[in-house]
């Protein structure tokens, strides 16, 4: 299906052509029909599937043509609208637009917000307001992001400036809340982002506070590229009767996503990974620890050995992490160590590998971590380094993902045997096959 097809604002199918989206995916081609209808979804797709833009186009079509009923001013200017991913204007326009308002409107522009994406971590929060921004280009949609570490002042100022939507993570907002800062009575459509990621961090009081300050009666989306049992319990309390979209038979990594195994003991790991990426081929990496302790160290040994690395993980400053996010992503540095706080919502064209420094607990998170390569449809590379003592985790893996992954030795270390237990077939048929196989649609 070609987005022209969808009965959607033509601002916003402008804005899809301009970045060279023509047909949808999967998961958009089931989501945004329904969603489009008002009705309640939840989607669980595959990482890079997306998943981001299949909420935001429903969400701001119908805030597009609610907007425009109660305002029949002529259309504003493309560029003064243009914000950046944290929904301020640039240069000139940001001080035209801010004249315009505050001077031939000296009324304050304190609309409530209309909508509002729930989402677990600042960096995933700041992803979908990026991708809002691109979307609602030729629009005068505006969202704000509520999130920790971030100046108060100014997301305060940008949602009493009339921001329609708020980009939010549970404790900013609960905090905003309290202080009757910001009020959710107006919302009518709630989008909960990477929802098992909410739960795994313990959000479930917050969101259950969250949602009795909405009206009960709105449309809610829920979006994954995992649903284990308990988003599925908390999609039947907060969803009524939601269309369920399912986009691939189980949890699995993109198919052009090639994943190795190199087994090595735990003294030479650190000299494994800094030979690894003396390779010409990595031409950009995430390389992920298991605790910020990990990150610290591994970065600080990279650039001991002359790799320009940048590390992010909880300890840092929300300063420091846009700062290294925004290095690595214009490739300043070209590695970027991090833990599972980066695993969702960084969404970088150029990522050629991701490296396991320490393979993590969940296959999710195995998941999630190595679908930051390969994106946009292109191939790409994951490796992790194993040692014996992580064969457990390594066994679980595996038989989760139904497959035995591929050994590679490396010249010059020790050989090292891993005798995981052997993958269970969950998928035999020509038919689970032929899924992983699929052709896919490029998207950011």
């Amino acid at each position: 299906m070609q987005f022209s097809d969808l009965s959607i604002a033509p601002e916003l199918k402008r804005a899809l052509g301009d970045r060279g989206h023509h047909e949808l995916t999967a998961v958009q081609e089931a989501a945004i029909p329904v969603a489009l209808e008002g009705g309640d979804v939840v989607a669980t797709a595959e990482t890079g599937s997306g998943k981001t833009a299949a909420f935001l186009i429903p969400l701001l079509d119908r805030l597009r043509r609610e907007h425009r009923r109660h305002h029949h001013s002529p259309a504003e200017p493309v560029h003064a609208l243009h914000e950046n991913a944290h929904g301020h204007a640039d240069g000139d326009s940001h001080r035209h637009l801010r004249g315009h308002e505050h001077g031939q409107h000296a009324r304050a522009h304190e609309e409530h917000p209309k909508a509002l994406v729930i989402t677990p971590t600042r960096e995933l929060a700041a992803q979908v307001a990026r991708e809002f921004e691109l979307i609602a280009r030729h629009t005068r949609l505006r969202a704000a992001l509520v999130v920790g570490g971030e100046s108060e002042r100014r997301q305060l100022d940008e949602i009493r400036r009339g921001a329609q939507v708020l980009v939010a993570c549970p404790g900013r907002l609960i905090d905003y809340l309290e202080r009757r800062l910001v009020k959710l009575d107006q919302v009518e459509v709630i989008v909960i982002d990477e929802a098992d990621r909410l739960l795994d961090m313990g959000f479930l009081p917050q969101l259950r506070r969250i949602m009795k300050l909405a009206p009960p009666k709105r449309q809610t989306m829920m979006f994954s590229a995992t649903m284990a049992s308990g988003p599925e319990l908390l999609a039947r309390e907060f969803l009524h009767h939601p269309e369920r979209v399912t986009v691939g038979a189980k949890p699995a990594p993109p198919s052009s996503i090639r994943q190795t195994i190199i087994p090595v003991s735990a003294t030479d790991k650190p000299r494994m990974l800094t030979e690894l990426l003396k390779r010409d081929d990595i031409e950009s990496a995430i390389v992920f620890t298991r605790t910020k302790r990990t990150a610290e160290r591994v970065a600080k040994m990279l650039q001991r050995a002359g790799i320009h690395a940048v590390q992010i993980h909880g300890d840092r400053s929300q300063g420091q992490r846009n700062a290294a996010l925004a290095g690595f992503r214009a490739q300043k540095h070209r590695v970027l160590v991090a833990t599972d706080v980066a695993s969702r919502g960084l969404d970088i064209p150029h990522i050629s590998h991701v490296i396991n420094f320490d393979l993590p607990e969940e296959t999710e998170n195995y998941i999630h971590r190595i679908g930051r390569t390969a994106r946009m449809g292109r191939a790409g590379e994951a490796i992790s380094l194993v040692t014996p003592e992580e064969r457990v985790n390594l066994g679980r893996l595996e038989r989760a993902l139904g497959e035995t992954l591929e050994r590679e030795q490396v010249e010059g270390f020790a050989e090292v045997q891993i005798t995981a237990p052997k993958p269970v077939k969950l998928f035999s048929s020509a038919r689970g096959r032929a899924g992983r196989n699929r052709p896919r649609s490029r998207w950011a």
